[in-house]
């Protein structure tokens, strides 16, 4: 697999999260796209949302190629960082989310081996209820996301890692680590897809 002149950042926190931003114009391809999905994907996800729909497998075709070059830096860094290789992977699912006022995802893990999550679309109401919460309580909260690992420890407290919604931002983690998204009570419908895959990988140590 060639090196790949993405810029991101990741933690030192567990599994390997990763994060990046995506070109603007993908996100614009899938809101568009978005719209015209039928198929309800709810009853399939854990979250309390009511409209989540599975992309037709042409479309999500289209949408997986354009961001072949992200996963690819994800899969870069794993290797440089983490010393784990992968050989190849295989798409599972991709869907889009229309999470509104008061909807939420409780604590969850996904299908596959590696896991992503694209912000397309985070309104300014949003934007500012959270901004209105870091003010006050100096904690993000409203629409974001927050990965837990590890166990409660009094002297250390728990491993987490929150990530406050922003348009084009992408993450991309290990299936297995648990995350939740926390519900807003700002009208509005923020917008983003989530995608599952299987990979082949060795370790280089």
């Amino acid at each position: 697999m060639k090196d790949v002149e993405i810029q991101y950042y990741f933690k030192y926190f567990g599994p390997f999260l990763w994060t990046s931003k995506i070109n603007p114009d993908i996100s614009k391809y899938i809101l568009e796209k978005g719209k015209e999905q039928k198929f309800n994907f709810r009853a399939h996800l854990a979250g309390q949302i009511k409209k989540e729909f599975l992309f037709d497998k042409k479309i999500a075709k289209i949408i997986w190629k354009k961001l072949t070059p992200y996963f690819e830096s994800y899969f870069y860094a794993q290797r440089k960082h983490w010393k784990i290789n992968c050989v190849e992977w295989k798409p599972l699912n991709l869907w889009i989310n229309y999470q509104q006022q008061n909807e939420y995802n409780p604590q969850h893990i996904h299908s596959g081996d590696y896991s992503f999550v694209v912000y397309c679309d985070v309104p300014t109401k949003l934007k500012n209820e959270i901004k209105k919460r870091i003010k006050e309580t100096n904690c993000a909260g409203p629409g974001c996301i927050l990965f837990s690992y590890g166990d409660i420890d009094i002297r250390r407290g728990i491993t987490q890692a929150e990530f406050i919604p922003e348009n084009n931002l992408m993450l991309m983690f290990p299936s297995y680590l648990k995350h939740q998204v926390y519900p807003f009570t700002t009208k509005c419908t923020r917008v983003s897809i989530s995608g599952n895959m299987d990979v082949i990988t060795k370790s280089l140590q």
